[in-house]
C-alpha cells in the first residue's frame, strides 16, 4: 500500500519577475486557517474536472491559496504535506501442479498451471495531476488592461466582455444608456486604484497586490460570469477565474494512467 505523494504548489506564470526561468518556481501564498484538502471534494467524483460546470471540485482546496503580490515568489513551501489518497493493491497467485500425461513415473515431469491477479479487486488509485512535462499550476497572470480605449485611455474591461457578463446576469447592455453608465462605473472602480500617470491621471499600473485576494470555496467550479464585477472584489475574482487552471489540485485515476486489474495465465512444463 504505497503512501500518497506530497503536493507541489506553484502558479503557472513568472508573476512579472521576468523570463521563463521562474515558470513553475513561483509559489502561491498560503491562506492561514483554510484547509488544504478541499471540503467540497467527493469520492464519487474523485478526480475533479478540467472545466465547469462539472460540479467536481479538486482534491486540493484552491481557497487555501492566493496569488502572491506581483513581483514576489510567494510564501508556500516547495512541497505541502497534503498527500494524495493511499494507493491500495491486492495481488495474489494461484498455482497447481499436474502429473505429466505420459512417462511421469519418476515424478520429475509435470505441468504447472498458474494464475496471477494484479490489483485483483480493481481498486481505484489516484495520484496528483500536476506531474509530467506540463504540470498544472494555479493559473496564469490575470488581465490587467485591454486594448480597448475610452477617452484615449486603455481600459480594464472591454465592452464585449461587459456585454457577455451583462447577458449572463440580466443586466443592461453597453449599447443602452443604463448599460453604458454601468460599464463606466465598473471601469472607474478599477481605474481609481491605478497609480497616477501624467498630469495626475489614473493611467498607471494596478497596485502590486491588486490580485492578492482570497478565493472563495467552490472557486474551481465557478463560472467567471457569476462574479459581481460591479464590485472591486468581484471584478478581481472574475479576472483571476478567467486565467485559473481548473486542473489545479486534481487527481488522475488508475485507468489508463496507473495499474488497472490485470490477470495473467501461464502454463509451465517440467521435463
Amino acid at each position: 500500500m504505497p503512501g500518497g505523494l506530497p503536493f507541489l504548489p506553484f502558479i503557472t506564470d513568472p508573476n512579472k519577475l521576468g523570463g521563463v526561468l521562474f515558470n513553475r518556481v513561483v509559489r502561491p501564498d498560503l491562506v492561514p486557517g483554510v484547509p488544504l484538502k478541499n471540503p467540497l471534494w467527493k469520492r464519487d467524483c474523485p478526480t475533479g474536472n478540467a472545466a465547469p460546470p462539472s460540479g467536481c471540485e479538486p482534491y486540493i482546496n484552491p481557497a487555501a491559496f492566493m496569488r502572491p503580490v506581483k513581483g514576489t515568489l510567494g510564501n508556500a513551501p516547495r512541497t505541502l504535506d497534503i498527500r494524495s489518497p493511499r494507493q491500495e493493491f491486492f495481488d495474489f497467485s494461484i498455482s497447481k501442479d499436474f502429473p505429466f500425461p505420459f512417462a511421469s513415473n519418476e515424478g520429475k515431469r509435470r505441468v504447472n498451471f498458474r494464475v496471477d491477479l494484479i490489483n485483483a479487486f480493481n481498486h481505484p488509485n489516484f495520484r496528483y495531476n500536476n506531474t509530467g512535462n506540463t504540470p498544472f499550476g494555479l493559473g496564469t497572470f490575470p488581465t490587467e488592461i485591454t486594448a480597448e480605449l475610452a477617452n484615449g485611455i486603455a481600459q480594464p474591461i472591454t465592452a464585449a466582455e461587459y456585454n457577455a457578463w451583462a447577458t449572463f446576469n440580466n443586466q443592461p447592455l453597453s449599447t443602452t444608456p443604463a448599460g453604458a453608465a454601468l460599464l463606466a462605473q465598473i471601469r472607474g472602480n478599477v481605474n481609481a486604484t491605478r497609480q497616477p500617470g501624467p498630469q495626475g491621471t489614473q493611467t498607471g499600473g494596478l497596485p502590486v497586490d491588486f490580485f492578492h485576494v482570497p478565493l472563495p470555496q467552490g472557486f474551481a467550479t465557478r463560472d467567471p460570469l457569476t462574479f459581481d464585477i460591479r464590485t472591486l472584489d468581484g471584478f478581481k475574482l472574475y479576472r483571476i477565474r478567467q486565467t485559473y487552471d481548473s486542473n489545479f489540485g486534481t487527481l488522475n485515476g488508475n485507468t489508463p494512467n496507473t495499474l488497472p486489474r490485470y490477470i495473467q495465465f501461464g502454463i509451465r512444463v517440467f521435463f
